[in-house]
């Protein structure tokens, strides 16, 4: 019995390394071999040879005539680690066209004239790090068209016809660090379209269509430094567009045809050094477009040539520097009045028409007491005062809080905030109000959501 499964053993072995060795003798006719390499470039082939020997590690089948890619074409290749195929003609990437590659590292597809990519063209493919697809005829890329590839770090699409990039077109890809998409023909990024890339360091959207940056656009990606965007068609920026980006440290935003800039349209941005915006045709900068940018060193809003000056800038120039004691280097220019309808052209920061720094606000707070009497709490309404102006301390500003006394068991406190010009009414009023709806301190005191009320002053009178 044991010399029986002996000569069994014996015999697969030999039948294996006969059919191994066979292989190899193919497909070297046709390439060239050197060890665990094959290099099939410019041989004229239509079709990938086979059989492909399952010891191969490393395959080249650029600058060929290959159209087509059949499901099971590269299987049983446990060591194959580098797959070259640009070059070539193929048309699609159908389901299963790459599978169970468990040591590929690296696969190379670009320039060949693929329209489609089928969701699951790619499994099991634990240790590829970089796919190459740019310079193809890809019109859309499905959700889940790169799903479960766990060690991808480079994904390329640039140069491509992609319109659009929805939710769940990158999805599960943790250690995906560079995305280069441009040159397509993208109009539109969905919110969500980019979730999930807890590693993701630059995306490269340049040389598009995309008209709009909605809120959402680019959100909770804690690791991407540099995202380029310019040469689009670029209109709005919405508030929102740009959301818990830690380390974000360069926005390029040049060469669009954004015209105004919105409050809130960059904010909490706190590693943010560099943001491009020229060559736009940006003419009005609203209070509050830059908020929250403690690191920030260039602003570069060159050739807006219909820019208006006014305070914001200098004031947002100032409060930096103040604040955080770093300078910020503005470039460009801007329109100044000059009388009879006349403007002149100045650098930015050259405005000298801006008598303060500051805005003055007011808001009320009425505190509806559970008391019977409200003035059974009068002896505690400076004390309250104090406790309020010490939580609001934490806030951008200078806050002074007096208690104005009290009618029908309702105590009134007024808030006077002083701020730099950078910031709006309406941004301090949500500060404000958040801290009164967290804070601890104030609701030991009493002051609790459901019995106080907090007003600006238009709303008061």
């Amino acid at each position: 019995m044991f010399h029986q499964l002996k000569s069994t053993f014996v015999l697969v072995l030999f039948l294996r390394l006969f059919l191994e060795s066979r292989a190899a003798l193919d497909i070297c006719i046709k390439c060239s071999c050197q060890g665990n390499r094959i290099n099939c470039s410019s041989r004229n082939l239509t079709s990938v040879p086979r059989p492909i020997p399952p010891n191969i590690e490393y395959l080249n089948l650029t600058f060929n005539h290959i159209n087509e890619i059949k499901p099971g074409t590269f299987q049983n290749l446990p060591n194959l680690t580098t797959l070259y195929l640009n070059n070539n003609d193929i048309k699609e990437l159908k389901a299963g066209s790459f599978q169970n590659l468990p040591s590929l590292g690296g696969l190379y597809l670009h320039e060949n004239n693929i329209s489609e990519i089928h969701v699951e063209a790619f499994q099991k493919l634990p240790n590829l790090v970089d796919l190459y697809l740019n310079n193809n005829d890809i019109k859309e890329l499905k959700a889940g068209s790169f799903q479960n590839l766990p060690s991808l770090r480079t994904l390329t699409t640039y140069s491509n016809h992609i319109n659009e990039i929805k939710p769940g077109t990158f999805q599960n890809l943790p250690n995906l660090r560079y995305l280069v998409s441009h040159k397509n023909d993208i109009k539109e990024i969905h919110a969500g379209a980019f979730q999930n890339l807890p590693s993701l360091r630059e995306i490269l959207l340049y040389d598009n269509d995309i008209k709009e940056l909605k809120a959402g656009s680019f959100e909770n990606l804690p690791n991407l430094r540099v995202l380029v965007l310019h040469e689009n068609d670029i209109k709005e920026i919405h508030a929102g567009a740009f959301q818990n980006l830690p380390r974000l440290d360069a926005i390029y935003l040049h060469y669009n045809d954004i015209k105004e800039l919105k409050a809130g349209s960059f904010q909490n941005l706190p590693s943010l050094t560099t943001l491009v915006l020229a060559y736009n045709d940006i003419r009005k900068i609203e209070s509050g477009a830059f908020q929250n940018l403690p690191s920030l060193t260039d602003l570069d809003l060159k050739n807006n040539t219909g820019m208006m000056c006014g305070c914001y800038l200098p004031a947002l120039v100032n409060y930096t520097k103040t604040t955080f004691n770093r300078k910020v280097t503005v470039r460009g220019q801007c329109q100044a009045d000059v009388g009879n309808n006349q403007t002149k052209s100045i650098p930015i920061l050259e405005y000298s028409e801006c008598k303060s720094w500051t805005n003055s606000f007011v808001f009320y707070l009425i505190f509806n007491s559970t008391l019977k009497k409200f003035n059974e709490y009068k002896s505690s309404g400076v004390n309250i005062s104090r406790a309020i102006e010490h939580e609001l301390s934490n806030l951008t500003g200078t806050f002074e809080v007096a208690y104005c006394g009290s009618e029908n068991n309702s105590g009134v406190f007024t808030i006077n905030c002083t701020v730099s010009l950078i910031f709006t009414k309406d941004q301090i009023f949500k500060q404000v109000s958040e801290t009164f709806k967290t804070s601890q301190t104030l609701r030991d005191l009493g002051l609790q959501q459901g019995n106080t009320e907090l007003f600006d002053e238009m709303a008061v009178w």
